[in-house]
């Protein structure tokens, strides 16, 4: 088994892989204790050679192995990629490109919303992965040839499902579907963590402008000092705790510790607290992102999403997709109330030209949908008279 723990058995090894046309790749993290996460290993597979690369071996430089990552000759194929990118990019500054995310080329092809990587491997190559590993400490050394064995297995197999993964793609005519799923996945506003922008990852919807303020300034307060002290950012302020102080708004220290469920752990914090608050009750409307209108869903419009629904669950069948994977619930009633104004994936890309598109033409009052004598989808425009049948 190769393990690599020096900076040249690093280099040999990147040099082994630099002609493969794909690697698979993986990582090893912890983050429990902490804000950033701690790459305690990197397992690869190459067309004929793989490796566990030990970050943590005293004096390696990962160097050559950024290199293989900023290869564009070289497709970096992970599952379920998010947390492994998350990770390089606050290592090295870069994303590795270009990539594959078999999670994605998965939901894609009807496998569910969010396989598992046992799962599709169980499902292209008949095997069952040993998972006994999946919770063990990997920044303790020395590693047990079962924890090794453990993380190859989580690279070695992805090369034959890859494979068949891309056959599959292209003999449904999906390759463009998977490859333009990947794109959310490459904005770098995903990992940077910008603590101005912590406040989306709140689920609060302000509805007043001083909540509003309170919300982006006590978000980014919170992320700025979990940031520098390195810790999970509910232990410097939990987000139900934070979303109540958004709501009361407190200015005073008594009245902070008034508010319900707030202990005295946030004692260190508590100026803190308030300055961010008495900024944010300042801040004006011009100076805050913009905020959307909160408007409720008007009832009548009910009917509409629950034929929106039976449209959607046919489609879903009919192309052996998860129907979440085509429209969420949100999405149903953005089509309802704002029809082509709907901001949502349903109306792009190949969505839109298995769903989209009919949903559409729906709630336009322009779609008969039912099932011809095969039990197949047939969708009739009234307008136009074309049939469809899926």
């Amino acid at each position: 088994m190769n393990v690599i723990t020096t900076t040249q058995g690093l280099i040999e090894f990147c040099t082994a892989i630099s002609n493969d046309a794909f690697i698979t790749v993986d990582t090893e993290f912890l983050r429990e204790t902490t804000y950033w996460p701690k790459l305690c290993l990197v397992q690869v597979a190459g067309e004929d050679h793989a490796a566990v690369i030990d970050p943590l071996a005293a004096g390696i430089d990962m160097s050559p192995f950024w290199a293989v990552m900023d290869n564009r000759d070289i497709l970096k194929v992970f599952h379920a990629a998010r947390q492994d990118l998350e990770i390089f990019y606050q290592e090295s500054g870069r994303l590795p490109t270009p990539l594959f995310d078999t999670q994605i080329a998965g939901m894609v092809l009807g496998l569910g919303e969010q396989i598992s990587y046992g799962d599709l491997i169980h499902h292209y190559t008949g095997t069952r992965l040993d998972k006994s590993e999946r919770f063990t400490d990997w920044s303790r050394r020395p590693l047990s040839p079962a924890q090794l064995t453990y993380a190859l297995a989580d690279v070695v197999p992805l090369r034959v499902a890859y494979g068949k993964i891309m056959g599959d793609l292209a003999a449904r005519k999906r390759t463009v579907w998977a490859l333009e799923e990947h794109a959310p996945l490459l904005k770098l506003a995903l990992y940077a963590q910008d603590p101005h922008d912590a406040w989306q990852r709140v689920k609060l919807k302000p509805h007043r402008l001083k909540e509003w303020g309170v919300l982006v300034e006590l978000s980014r307060w919170r992320e700025a000092e979990a940031q520098r002290l390195n810790v999970p950012r509910g232990r410097i302020l939990k987000d139900d705790m934070l979303q109540e102080v958004v709501l009361r708004a407190p200015t005073t220290r008594e009245m902070l510790f008034n508010t319900r469920g707030l202990n005295r752990g946030i004692e260190p914090y508590v100026e803190a607290i308030l300055e961010a608050i008495n900024t944010g009750i300042t801040r004006t409307a011009e100076s805050l992102p913009p905020l959307k209108p909160h408007r409720p869903f008007p009832p009548k419009l009910n009917v509409v999403v629950d034929m929106l629904k039976l449209l959607l669950r046919a489609v879903a069948e009919a192309h052996d997709v998860a129907p979440k994977v085509l429209a969420t619930n949100d999405d149903l009633q953005a089509l309802a109330q704002y029809h082509e104004k709907a901001e949502i994936d349903a109306l792009n890309g190949w969505r839109k030209t298995l769903f989209g598109t009919y949903a559409l033409q729906l709630v336009k009052g322009e779609l008969q949908f039912g099932l011809n004598e095969k039990s197949q989808l047939k969708m009739l425009n009234t307008t136009t008279g074309e049939v469809v049948v899926v």
